[in-house]
């Protein structure tokens, strides 16, 4: 049975939710919100990317990301790590549109955020992969496109 999801109003008072001090609610206080959540209604499993070529989009996030395949269907694959937790799985869509970044024709809707130790080697790894430089960076991270045209940043 899933977890309801219970509603408290935040105090100003009583500081911020998660800090533990005397008389506190315990929560997470949602962002413009005067309330505080105290269990989650689920919890995620995928992250799910159109495309339409699955298997190869997989291929080249199994390199990216170190996962392997617990799914691998044609219309349909699903990368995990080993041991669990969280899948990245990739769904065939017909006439599939990428997203145009910077623009807001076909926006991106979501990213991945890859956090890696040293920019250049990174860039150079994911390039050699078959990303694509989205010609965006700043100090700490860069943005690419993955062979589907999907954007995502490498950040420091």
């Amino acid at each position: 049975m899933a977890k309801q999801l219970v509603e408290r109003p935040f105090v100003a008072e009583q500081g911020r939710a998660g800090q533990g001090r005397a008389g506190q609610r315990e929560g997470f206080r949602c962002p413009n919100s005067r309330r505080i959540l105290t269990d989650m209604i689920g919890e995620l499993r995928s992250v799910v990317l159109d495309c339409p070529d699955p298997d190869s989009l997989a291929s080249f996030y199994e390199q990216l990301l170190g996962m392997e395949r617990i799914i691998n269907e044609d219309d349909w694959v699903a990368l995990q790590k080993t041991g669990g937790g969280i899948r990245v799985a990739f769904q065939q869509v017909d006439d599939y549109t990428p997203p145009q970044w910077p623009g807001q024709v076909v926006p991106q809707q979501s990213h991945f955020d890859i956090r890696v130790d040293d920019l250049d080697a990174g860039e150079a790894q994911v390039l050699a992969i078959g990303a694509r430089d989205a010609g965006y960076r700043e100090d700490d991270f860069r943005v690419f496109l993955d062979p589907a045209g999907h954007p995502f940043c490498l950040v420091s």
